[in-house]
């Protein structure tokens, strides 16, 4: 997958097609983003969850 995402990209370039390399570029950036938002929002929900565990064994 990787591999083909490189040769989409490199593609693109050569063929100065800097409009839909943009669109691919941001196409590559949103999921990361949201992956990251998503551990986030994960992460804060669990936070009091784990101190009142912590609270309930005495830690």
């Amino acid at each position: 997958m990787i591999e083909f995402l490189r040769n989409t990209r490199r593609s693109l370039i050569k063929q100065n097609q800097m409009g839909r390399y943009l669109k691919y570029a941001i196409g590559e950036i949103i999921p990361v983003m949201v992956g990251i938002l998503l551990a986030l929002q994960v992460n804060t929900l669990n936070t009091p969850l784990l101190k009142f565990s912590m609270w309930l064994l005495g830690f």
